[in-house]
């Protein structure tokens, strides 16, 4: 129950809260500044560019960082990930030839939208594009992680600055809005020429699926008890193989993935992503042709449903 005593703010006062310049975001005058600080706050680009933006200051401590994984419950089964903090960490599943293809396949794209587009309309945001290298991709993940952590109904939201009660300093500094826009207009992952004919319903991030599924069990000796079971990642965009589970708890709209786990301590080794029942057709069944793939490679493991 709310306590009798507590003081409503008068209409006077909440107006005078909302008229009060934030200190922290006040703008200031050109001609107070430096041409250092200046070049500093106009050069985004160059930010971005760089790994300045992801960068570690080594004196400064570091509460959460994984030394020796110990947050883990089978933290003596990892290997290599002694003394690292989260984004070495991070950077171990997502290693650098992700980036590389992700860059490459966007550069791609976009010189064949542009091709085809043939002469722009002179207002037209295409005449903006610039290719991107694997730090501008780099950068690009951090912002899709960053505003998974902070929720604004609109994209464009993310990267206002107009008002101090609701801007998010970070994201500025890396993307404006109208690059961030074009970038995820393009972004690819695989040549879209390439694929048109291919069966393969997941061709489009077949590349990248391949390095992923290498990478688990690389860092990770698992127990003799490994488990089998489906999870649901949550879409709701059209796509063919979507599916509907009426008893996930979570998400019960999405792509349905196979997963193959150690039983102790729940780390995924590899996993399958089930993309319709035609092509998974097997004269043994579903459920011989999942376990069977994701076994091919573990030998001498009690396998638990």
């Amino acid at each position: 129950m709310m306590s009798s005593n507590k003081r409503k703010s008068t209409n006077e006062e909440i107006e005078a809260l909302l008229n009060e310049s934030d200190s922290e975001f006040e703008e200031c005058d050109l001609d107070d500044l430096s041409d250092e600080e200046i070049n500093q706050q106009s050069d985004s680009s160059s930010y971005r560019n760089s790994n300045a933006w992801n960068e570690i200051d080594p004196n400064k401590e570091i509460s959460h960082a994984l030394d020796g994984v110990s947050n883990f419950r089978g933290c003596h089964k990892v290997l290599g990930f002694q003394g690292l903090n989260p984004f070495e960490c991070f950077s171990k599943f997502f290693p650098e030839s992700i980036f590389n293809i992700v860059a490459d396949e966007t550069n791609r794209y976009a010189a064949q939208i542009l091709e085809k587009a043939g002469e722009l309309p002179p207002r037209s945001r295409y005449r903006k594009w610039v290719n991107v290298n694997s730090c501008i991709i780099r950068a690009f993940v951090a912002t899709e992680i960053g505003m998974g952590l902070v929720h604004k109904p609109e994209l464009s939201l993310y990267f206002q600055d107009s008002y101090w009660l609701t801007r998010t300093p970070g994201f500025n500094d890396i993307f404006s809005r109208d690059e961030y826009q074009l970038l995820r207009s393009f972004l690819h992952f695989e040549n879209s020429e390439n694929i048109t004919n291919s069966n393969d319903r997941l061709a489009k991030i077949r590349s990248i699926l391949n390095i992923v599924q290498d990478l688990y069990p690389k860092f990770y000796n698992s127990n003799k008890e490994l488990s089998v079971d489906e999870t649901m990642l949550r879409f709701k965009g059209r796509l063919f193989f979507k599916q509907y589970m009426p008893s996930k708890p979570s998400a019960k709209w999405g792509v349905k993935i196979w997963s193959l786990c150690d039983s102790r301590t729940g780390f995924l080794l590899k996993f399958n992503v089930y993309v319709g029942k035609d092509a998974n057709k097997n004269k043994k069944g579903l459920s011989y042709s999942v376990v069977s793939n994701l076994l091919k490679s573990f030998k001498g493991h009690c396998l638990h449903g």
